[in-house]
């Protein structure tokens, strides 16, 4: 599994083998009351990879 990080307003992934981050779109996954997970399929060095992405969400999420 790839690296992922929220940095800048961008989602970021990270090869496994070269380890370069490169900006994701990444697709929700779930979301709970704190946070929104995220997954970004992306490939590098020749191979696909996944990266999961977990952001705070800003304001709580209570329904």
């Amino acid at each position: 599994m790839a690296a992922g990080k929220w940095e800048n307003g961008l989602f970021w992934g990270r090869c496994e083998l070269c380890g370069r981050w490169r900006p994701v779109t990444p697709e929700p996954l779930a979301a709970e009351a704190f946070f929104t997970h995220w997954r970004a399929v992306f490939s590098c060095c020749g191979r696909e990879q996944a990266a999961l992405i977990t952001v705070e969400k800003d304001e709580l999420d209570f329904h």
